[in-house]
């Protein structure tokens, strides 16, 4: 499957999750996603550490190595906290639900 049709499938199951397990799968899915983008954020980290060790870090000509692995870095961060919260959102979620199927029984 293509990436925009996976973001639509992700975006509906987040408007049909009802149950706890349908939040946990979602949670899943985020942690999976962040685990991914972890290792992104790793290799990135990497090359600055890398390029900031060589004369790339003060060139100002452009394209810089060093400079788009700091932006890539920077991205896949804020990327990082994006996935992050949204699995805590959807555990919490499915515990309420869990919480609240334990007190109507």
């Amino acid at each position: 499957p293509t990436r925009r049709s996976s973001d639509l499938d992700v975006r509906r199951a987040e408007k049909e999750a009802r149950t706890a397990d349908d939040r946990l799968r979602l949670a899943a899915y985020y942690d999976y996603q962040a685990r991914l983008k972890q290792a992104e954020l790793t290799d990135q980290e990497q090359l600055v550490n890398y390029w900031g060790k060589t004369s790339m870090a003060t060139r100002t000509k452009i394209p810089n190595p060093y400079w788009n692995a700091q932006a890539l870095a920077r991205l896949y961060r804020e990327q990082l906290n994006t996935l992050t919260k949204l699995a805590a959102k959807h555990r919490k979620m499915a515990e309420s639900l869990q919480a609240g199927a334990v007190t109507t029984q």
